[in-house]
């Protein structure tokens, strides 16, 4: 049966919709437990403007995924637009909750072009509780699906993303906490076991599996799995080169991963190319907050020549997952996979 795909323009103008269904669920569960009453209104109401704050401005591509894919799979003729608007939007609530907290982790100071949610005057580190409370609007959301969606498969495979993910912030956090530059942490073997878990999963793999999930296909896919395991490798390396060369008017963000001891693709690249001398360099100057230290570590990427074996590694990476595409044998359309990677190849934020 043929479905209509939702654009960009339909699937933004629906948050407002998204929002009010979270809302709607959290005050008929507060109120229907008959412990809860309107004096929680102003905690509600936080929720509200953090939601409103933190869900505009991003690029929605994992929302939109998971959206297409659903209406792409469905064979029921009673899923509608609308309930793949819903799962897309509670993907969305997992990843805006995902940065409001990594922007704490990493003292970020903006986020999609403005100030971090934490950084807002009256916000602080309550910043973090409204993190919680926006997962929480992920299963609210999901929830909400009619009865012909198997929501309870759905919430079990969220739930799963949602600890593999923060399984793998904690690989990160390992690194980035240190109290010293420790050199040898930063190896391809390191860095790939951070991606995969922190960003590969929730990023790729999640949003192309809910929408299987949801129409009642198996997700459960050698290939689908490598593919975006793939693809998430080559994000998570682009993100970390543009977190260095990007430019934060493009990126809307500043970036800080020489300064927060990030193992990070640049550098795990600069270690394999760098004599005693350069190594001594970054240790010495590496995870340090502090302008000059940070102009030296990006003068040493130029001397390494890091943004030529990015683009080799770029076209090296397209060619890959290219290829992985062309064996793929599943039940998805392969133009799904196409799509992401022509908006992933050479994007700039």
């Amino acid at each position: 049966m043929a479905r209509r795909s939702i654009d960009l323009k339909r699937f933004s103008k629906f948050s407002d919709n998204a929002i009010k269904i979270a809302l709607n669920g959290l005050y008929k569960h507060q109120y229907s437990a008959g412990i809860i009453d309107v004096d929680c209104k102003p905690a509600s109401k936080q929720l509200e403007k953090s939601l409103e704050y933190n869900l505009s401005g991003g690029k929605m591509s994992r929302g939109m995924v998971a959206s297409q894919v659903f209406l792409l799979s469905a064979k029921d003729s009673r899923v509608s637009e609308e309930d793949a608007l819903v799962l897309g939007w509670a993907m969305e609530c997992l990843q805006t909750c995902f940065l409001v907290v990594d922007d704490i982790m990493d003292s970020s100071v903006t986020r999609r072009g403005r100030a971090c949610w934490y950084k807002n005057q009256d916000v602080g580190l309550m910043a973090i509780n409204d993190a919680l409370s926006i997962e929480m609007c992920v299963y609210i959301l999901l929830r909400s699906l009619p009865d012909y969606v198997p929501v309870d498969k759905l919430v079990e495979l969220f739930e799963w993303a949602t600890i593999i993910t923060e399984m793998g912030q904690t690989l990160d956090m390992q690194n980035s906490e240190c109290a010293h530059v420790d050199l040898s942490h930063f190896t391809e073997d390191t860095y790939s076991a951070i991606v995969k878990y922190k960003t590969s999963v929730y990023s790729f793999y999640l949003p192309i599996a809910s929408g299987l999930v949801a129409a009642g296909q198996d997700s459960n896919c050698s290939q689908l799995k490598e593919i975006t395991l793939q693809m998430g490798h080559y994000f998570q390396a682009q993100d970390d080169f543009i977190d260095c060369f990007g430019n934060p008017e493009v990126t809307g963000k500043i970036g800080t991963d020489i300064q927060d001891n990030k193992c990070s693709w640049l550098v795990v690249e600069a270690l394999k190319y760098a004599s005693q001398k350069q190594r001594q360099l970054i240790k010495d100057n590496y995870g340090k907050k502090n302008e000059i230290c940070v102009e030296r570590i990006k003068e040493l990427y130029s001397e390494l020549n890091l943004e030529t074996c990015f683009k080799n590694y770029e076209q090296e990476s397209l060619d890959q997952i290219n290829d992985s595409i062309t064996k793929y044998s599943g039940p998805l359309d392969t133009v799904v996979f196409k799509t992401i990677l022509k908006k992933l190849y050479k994007r700039e934020c």
